[in-house]
């Protein structure tokens, strides 16, 4: 198959455009430009960034479909509650019903599917649509005789059927695929690192650690993890854009962290065990190596004395939040109430038990040291 003609497109110009809303009803029949933004799963990860309308009233909102061999798509919106309800700027999202993914969102996207230089490769959510065969390009593209189209289609409608059946019969549960707000700015990583942050910047990013602690989410800014981190999961949003709570993260840089792709990765046992423990031995005096090498390895320079205290501030006041939502029930009230839309979304409770137990273990660990700890003085 020949690799088709692609376009590049920058951050910038996405940013120019309004964010849409993401609450349903959505107009997906006034796209007009789909692409795909390839994560490190290539066609299976990533997020599809979509443009509705054109011109002045042109605005933009992502879908995530999520691979459910890999990705629990349930864990990384309840992260997403957490680090919301510590007062983190996350994007607003939402889960899709099937009817919308099969009668909306597919057929409005591959109608609009543009290959570009960050992905020329449709996702596999839109491929395995099965609506590939209604683009005249793609069949070409993909070498289907024009005879097979309509056997294709056929099967697919059939296939659509039997699905719908299965979710509205309570036996099955529709596709994994979430509609996310659409956050302006680069990455960390795009942004060149250190100089694009003030002291309130590395100060939410301390809080966005020690928040990702609870939840073992390792792909970010690594404290009192041992890797390399991640800090492409990082957006850095105009200050005076987006739709979200900001917490107070927006500061001397002039923009506001937001963190995207989190997730709960619960442990259990001798691995739980091992993660309390380096919690309570190392919370109050984290070791930021790992978070310095993050950012050296982006921008080759090392972070100022100044900027590791404004990430250590913003650890213990991330293990103070994670402390008070413990003891007045808000954490609670968020694994509960995760668990209660995923049941409504045909999904079975038991399905976030395993991290609701692992979250609330860590956070009554962090209470725990949090009441023995040490005046924030003396801990800088």
């Amino acid at each position: 198959m020949a690799v088709p003609e692609v376009k590049e497109y920058s951050h910038a110009e996405w940013s120019a455009l309004m964010p849409a809303q993401v609450a349903a009803p959505l107009p997906w029949s006034t796209t007009t430009l789909c692409v795909h933004q390839a994560g490190y799963m290539g066609t299976r990860g990533g997020v599809i960034v979509v443009q509705l309308r054109d011109g002045t009233e042109a605005k933009t909102l992502c879908v995530k479909p999520f691979d459910k061999r890999l990705v629990n798509m349930d864990h990384e919106l309840l992260a997403a509650d957490i680090l919301r309800a510590a007062g983190l700027r996350v994007p607003a999202a939402r889960v899709a019903t099937q009817a919308e993914i099969d009668d909306e969102i597919a057929p409005n996207l591959v109608s609009k599917f543009e290959c570009t230089s960050g992905s020329w490769s449709m996702p596999d959510f839109l491929t395995n649509a099965g609506l590939y065969w209604s683009r005249v390009d793609l069949r070409q593209k993909a070498g289907i005789p024009d005879g097979v189209v309509a056997e294709q289609e056929a099967a697919f409608k059939t296939r659509r059927a039997e699905r719908r059946a299965a979710i509205d019969a309570g036996t099955a549960r529709a596709e994994p695929v979430a509609v996310l707000e659409f956050v302006r700015g680069p990455t960390l990583l795009q942004s060149g690192g250190v100089t694009a942050l003030g002291e309130g910047e590395f100060e939410t990013l301390g809080r966005m650690a020690a928040v990702d602690v609870l939840l073992n989410n390792v792909d970010r800014l690594p404290v009192l993890f041992d890797t390399e981190g991640n800090l492409g999961n990082v957006l850095l949003e105009p200050a005076s854009g987006g739709g979200g709570d900001s917490g107070d993260g927006g500061g001397g840089g002039g923009v506001t962290c937001c963190a995207i792709d989190s997730c709960v990765n619960p442990l259990e046992g001798p691995a739980l065990e091992r993660h309390v423990a380096r919690l309570r031995a190392e919370a109050h005096a984290p070791d930021l190596t790992a978070a310095a090498a993050a950012f050296k390895a982006l921008g080759g320079a090392d972070l100022l004395a100044p900027q590791l205290d404004a990430i250590r501030r913003g650890w213990r006041h991330g293990l103070e939040k994670i402390t008070e939502l413990a003891r007045g029930g808000e954490l609670k009230a968020a694994l509960d109430a995760r668990a209660d839309a995923a049941v409504a979304a045909g999904g079975a409770r038991e399905e976030l038990a395993k991290a609701t137990t692992y979250v609330l273990a860590v956070a009554q660990a962090t209470v725990d040291l949090m009441g023995a700890a040490p005046p924030e003085s003396a801990s800088e």
